[in-house]
């Protein structure tokens, strides 16, 4: 089970309980950091076996949110490829999370309360 996080409601809410918008994509941005930050706060895992799943899949995405905000700062984007940009990711928030983000097409949500995107 997959669970979104409101953070206008300070709720979370399962997947299946709210309104999909538009089609699933890649995080948009100019940086590596701003398309980290263009995840959604987003908590479980779906259709992945014991072995596959990450352990940031079952605390969220929100701890993964906060390392992008505290470290922005320190990785160069000043004429850097987004790839080398990737690459200094890597250490600070796992190689793992780092390719899911790369390569995951995110479903957006509408939240059930309060109609924000989530």
């Amino acid at each position: 089970m997959l669970q979104r996080y409101c953070a206008n409601c300070s709720l979370w809410f399962d997947e299946g309980c709210c309104e999909a918008l538009g089609n699933p994509a890649l995080t948009q941005g100019e940086t590596a950091a701003e398309r980290l930050r263009a995840v959604p706060t987003m908590r479980g895992w779906h259709g992945l076996e014991d072995d596959e799943v990450e352990k940031w899949m079952t605390v969220g995405t929100g701890l993964k949110h906060e390392l992008v905000i505290e470290h922005e700062g320190q990785v160069s984007t000043d004429g850097r490829a987004l790839e080398e940009q990737w690459a200094e990711w890597e250490p600070i928030l796992t190689e793992e999370y780092v390719h899911y983000v790369q390569t995951t097409r995110f479903e957006r949500f509408r939240c059930p309360d309060c109609q924000a995107q989530i």
